[in-house]
């Protein structure tokens, strides 16, 4: 079998060409997807970040229903709160 036959430079011209859209596709991803996801998940998190400051308000001044309110935002949301008063220290002990 000849080196430089037909099937020989189909079969490189076809590798070249998956290896090149692999290696777009990798890079578009790791330079778009990361940035786009980041910012998806802080627009939610500060959508729901409002609804929770209201929540927290409205609810009664019972340790137990904010700390509830707070755990249950803490797991739902996959995020750490602190609850902070004018001078911005902790106000709640939980």
């Amino acid at each position: 079998m000849r080196r430089h036959s037909v099937v020989f430079k189909l079969f490189v011209a076809t590798s070249v060409l998956i290896l090149i859209v692999f290696s777009l596709a990798t890079l578009a991803e790791g330079l778009f997807f990361e940035r786009f996801y980041r910012a998806s998940k802080m627009n939610g998190l500060e959508r729901a970040m409002s609804g929770f400051a209201e929540r927290f308000q409205r609810a009664d001044s019972g340790e137990r229903q904010r700390s509830r309110l707070l755990g249950t935002f803490m797991n739902d949301h996959d995020a750490s709160v602190a609850v902070l008063n004018g001078r911005l220290e902790r106000n709640c002990p939980y």
